[in-house]
């Protein structure tokens, strides 16, 4: 009995030992997602667009408050440069949309992606015609769904920085390169799970025509014994019916 009452106090202290490893480890792995999601995130969208992912970050942010989000950042900045690059190719429409807000292709391509979209965010935000605004945004960022904070961009950005709400450079590579080298043992340990499988596939081949051979010889006796089953079957009955009048 002491030994009994030992083992079932040191299973309980195993037991909780593992409950509170748990704990510990379940807000780890969480987070270790989130770090590595905001690294592909960010890295991602940097590398479509040219802007760093700290000012990447600071949009994002900005762009959250008018309940946009970082895939609207991106086509504002790749319509930008869509819009400077036709601009200088003599598009007469990209070059009155700029000229509207006092700005020029030449000006803008001098300019790094983030400036460019800041500018012409800040520039927007200073026209007062709704409609006009509206169209404006529509042809030089892709789209209306940052127009409530064109006017706030600046603001917002800063106040990103102040949240400690934007990763350093080096703290978006390193979340890249676990999310690689996840990635890959994910992928290695999917080829050893194949190949272990592959290894046994034959011998389940094997069990699978046995137990085929057995199910079909079962049905072949069964279909050629139908009144022997029913004798057994009315057997059975009778004696459950006895068995319960005893009781």
């Amino acid at each position: 009995k002491e030994l009994q009452g030992l083992g079932s106090r040191v299973m309980k202290v195993g037991a909780a030992t593992a409950a509170i490893g748990s704990a510990i480890l379940a807000p780890l792995g969480a987070a270790v997602s989130q770090f590595v999601a905001m690294g592909r995130e960010l890295g991602g969208v940097a590398g479509k667009t040219g802007m760093g992912v700290e000012a990447l970050a600071e949009f994002k942010y900005a762009a959250e408050q008018a309940g946009a989000g970082l895939g609207d950042i991106e086509a504002a900045s790749k319509s930008v440069t869509k819009t400077i690059a036709d601009a200088k190719m003599g598009s007469s429409g990209a070059a009155v949309a700029l000229s509207r807000l006092g700005l020029t292709a030449q000006g803008l391509g001098e300019m790094l992606p983030e400036e460019q979209l800041q500018t012409i965010t800040d520039k927007l935000g200073g026209i007062q015609d709704p409609a006009m605004k509206a169209a404006l945004a529509a042809q030089l960022l892709g789209g209306t769904n940052l127009l409530p904070v064109v006017g706030q961009m600046g603001k917002l950005r800063e106040e990103a920085r102040a949240l400690g709400l934007v990763p350093t450079r080096q703290a978006v590579e390193d979340a890249a390169n676990l999310g690689r080298m996840l990635d890959k043992i994910t992928a290695m340990v999917s080829a050893t799970m194949s190949e272990a499988a592959s290894a046994v596939a034959p011998m389940l081949l094997e069990v699978a025509d046995a137990v085929i051979n057995i199910a079909a010889t079962v049905n072949r006796w069964i279909r050629d014994n139908h009144e022997l089953i029913q004798t057994v079957a009315k057997i059975g009955v009778t004696i459950v019916a006895v068995g319960a009048a005893i009781t």
